[in-house]
């Protein structure tokens, strides 16, 4: 509401105010949890993205609120388990895809207020994230038609980020390009994003062989190629850790994606996660979003009794009606 002028003589009061929320949500499927303080978690985050499901998945809804893609990512994922509205993920998917640069590469978010317009901001690891979201959102739905559509602008996502690698199959590291990771100003991103564009390469080699299965050999070489580059330049032997730029850094984001894109064998992966909670990285997770990824590193490693401690140690302190270690329950102060 905004006033926009008003007498002198008089002043302005509103004796009753009522407020409509607005959401394409449904309701959302029920969940059965038993753990108490899980089931507060889960309670806020369900509605939180309730909250954020208008015409598109917002980023947030006291925030810019905008599509993002690397937000649209998780919150799809989200979606498929709690409200299943998947014409919102698709309609999403298809302002992606409709808004690209001249060279093919999307955005990392899109306005949808006053118009419709691309953003120009281009992130590597957003760009590539498109492919897991369509890779998603087929598995969800079985729409090939939707997905055979616009696998030409999740192909092109691939292309753009394999010109970042070098004849050996690295990511490039330099400061010429963007991407984000996390909110973190001394982390450096190179293994990161090597893992990045191999979580997404296996998505799309997995699209391929429904969609354009003469790309499948190429697919599968590179893959290998980049594979290898990481256990050969990333993989510090001696600290038993990766490593990413020429300082080699290391930090909790090059672990995760490293982790998540499979990189060595899943005894290595799972030893290696177990380390990191003996002896964290000196250049720590920032965002909740990171810390998303490594949860779901512990759990894809097999370490599901860590992932939920993680859990609650963490979100735990954002439900207000969460119990604390001993039982009780109150609300965070920090």
């Amino acid at each position: 509401m905004e006033v926009k002028a008003l007498s002198r003589k008089f002043r302005l009061q509103f004796d009753e105010i009522a407020l409509e929320t607005v959401t394409s949500a449904g309701s959302p499927h029920p969940a059965v949890i038993a753990d108490p303080q899980l089931k507060a978690i889960d309670d806020v985050a369900v509605r939180t993205l309730k909250n954020c499901m208008q015409e598109v998945f917002e980023d947030g809804p006291k925030r810019d609120r905008r599509l993002w893609l690397g937000d649209l990512r998780l919150q799809a994922q989200v979606n498929d388990v709690t409200f299943g509205h998947h014409d919102l993920v698709r309609r999403c998917l298809y302002l992606f895809a409709a808004h690209t640069r001249e060279d093919g590469m999307v955005s990392a978010n899109v306005f949808v207020q006053p118009e419709v317009r691309a953003d120009d901001t281009f992130l590597f690891d957003y760009s590539l994230f498109f492919v897991d979201v369509l890779y998603n959102y087929l598995q969800s739905t079985g729409d090939t038609e939707t997905v055979g559509e616009l696998w030409p602008t999740a192909r092109r996502q691939i292309e753009l980020a394999l010109t970042r690698c070098d004849s050996q199959g690295l990511v490039r590291d330099s400061d010429d390009w963007w991407v984000f990771i996390d909110w973190q100003a001394e982390l450096n991103k190179q293994a990161s994003a090597q893992g990045v564009l191999i979580y997404c390469l296996q998505r799309a080699l997995w699209l391929a062989q429904r969609f354009e299965p003469q790309r499948v050999p190429d697919y599968t070489a590179t893959l290998w190629q980049l594979k290898e580059a990481a256990l050969h330049h990333l993989w510090d032997n001696e600290r038993q850790v990766f490593i990413s730029g020429a300082v080699r850094q290391v930090s909790w984001a090059s672990q995760i994606w490293l982790v998540l894109a499979e990189v060595g064998t899943a005894g290595q992966r799972q030893g290696l996660m177990r380390r990191l909670q003996q002896q964290p990285p000196a250049i720590a997770m920032n965002t909740p979003y990171l810390r998303h990824h490594h949860i779901v590193a512990l759990l894809q490693s097999g370490l599901r009794e860590e992932a939920v401690a993680e859990i609650k140690a963490y979100w735990g302190r954002w439900s207000p009606t969460a119990p604390t270690p001993s039982g009780k329950f109150s609300t965070p102060t920090s």
